[in-house]
């Protein structure tokens, strides 16, 4: 079963303020680093990347440090032209955020089963894709 992360768990994992948010996001990392049943979405890093240096305020070079140590050991699913339709589609049938739905696109064509996320409007949109999809979606918090 495939495993994938959304941007939030990413940028929780990276944080070094105490929070309870943060002790579950790194440990759902880690979980998925052993198991071999994770990926990361590329514009999942993409996006982590955005947040963490403009609102979190982390260098750069720290940013750019992370994201390799994490595709170190974790494979790295790119979007694909077939993709851009997915989320099209996903937008116009089921009211999808169009970046959502790219991301949704990505991880269905990867066999990811579960995209882990503390967003519950997004969880409760993959529900509904799950109708059609068989793709699933768990939140943490």
């Amino acid at each position: 079963m495939m495993v994938s992360f959304d941007t939030n768990i990413l940028v929780y994992a990276t944080v070094s303020i105490p929070l309870a948010k943060t002790d579950r996001a790194r440990d759902l990392l880690a979980r998925g680093m052993r198991t071999g049943s994770c990926i990361l979405l590329l514009q999942t890093l993409a996006e982590f990347s955005s947040v963490a240096i403009r609102k979190a305020g982390i260098g750069v070079d720290e940013v750019r440090t992370t994201i390799d140590a994490w595709r170190a050991v974790l494979p790295v699913q790119g979007t694909e032209d077939d993709d851009l339709s997915a989320a099209l589609d996903a937008v116009k049938n089921h009211r999808l955020a169009f970046w959502d739905a790219m991301l949704w696109g990505a991880a269905q064509r990867a066999g990811v089963r579960h995209l882990l996320t503390e967003d519950s409007r997004m969880a409760l949109n993959w529900r509904e894709l799950d109708l059609s999809s068989r793709s699933k979606q768990r939140t943490i918090g």
